[in-house]
């Protein structure tokens, strides 16, 4: 349902179903619901400006979640977010993007993650564009 409301762009019902999503998930120990509500809720955040360190809060512990737990998916994912962020905040840096968006694109080749390869294909073509890197954007 919080997926569905992040699609209509209700970031507040998202917000409100995900928080509850995650207490019930934590309360019955479902490790890996609560690393998806977690995940859902950065992009809430992301989408409404939340600031970095909150954002941050959220994708860095389920990056780590998502390494010992072996969800390459989900560490691509995550890389990918922290790229994100800080190129949409627009603090300048874009070197830790480049990065961040490099080990995710890596991770997404390697395992043929085709969709989250265009994904982050386009998010570094943005990058490119911001830094005046036109060739490499193309």
């Amino acid at each position: 349902l919080g997926g569905a409301l992040i699609t209509e762009s209700n970031f507040t019902g998202a917000k409100q179903v995900l928080q509850l999503a995650l207490e019930l998930a934590q309360d019955h120990s479902l490790e890996d619901f609560a690393r998806r509500i977690k995940d859902k809720l950065a992009e809430v955040f992301m989408f409404t400006g939340g600031s970095r360190e909150t954002i941050e809060a959220y994708i860095q512990p389920l990056l780590g979640a998502s390494q010992r737990a072996g969800s390459i998916s989900m560490e691509a994912n995550c890389y990918n977010k922290l790229g994100y962020l800080l190129v949409a905040q627009g603090e300048g840096h874009y070197e830790q993007a480049r990065q961040y968006y490099e080990r995710s694109l890596q991770l997404a080749q390697r395992h043929s993650f085709i969709g989250l390869e265009c994904w982050i294909a386009g998010n570094l073509g943005v990058l490119y564009t911001h830094t005046g890197q036109y060739t490499e954007a193309q």
